[in-house]
């Protein structure tokens, strides 16, 4: 399982720029394109893929609500990386 950072590509990046402008068709194509990464940030933490799984979903739902602000878009996959640390820290506190 690999948490290495997708690398960001100039169509990936109009992507999250169609996403930011509303469309529902590109917020999945990044759902989809870097799902299984926030899997595996997920698991290292939970240790458990039923759960990353689950969180990882908190995590799509996090950044639907950031997206909209979001400007650095050749760190896309560091700022993911983070929102799925922080959510899993969050998830093991409780």
């Amino acid at each position: 399982m690999s948490r290495k950072i997708p690398r960001i590509t100039p169509e990936e990046i109009q992507t999250i720029k169609d996403a930011q402008a509303g469309s529902m068709k590109a917020f999945n194509r990044i759902f989809h394109r870097y799902k299984g990464f926030v899997d595996n940030v997920l698991f290292s933490y939970t240790k458990d893929m039923d759960e990353a799984k689950d969180l990882t979903n908190v995590v799509f739902m996090k950044v639907y609500d950031k997206l909209s602000k979001f400007n650095r878009y050749e760190s896309f996959g560091g700022w993911l990386r983070i929102l799925a640390k922080n959510t899993a820290i969050d998830y093991l506190r409780t």
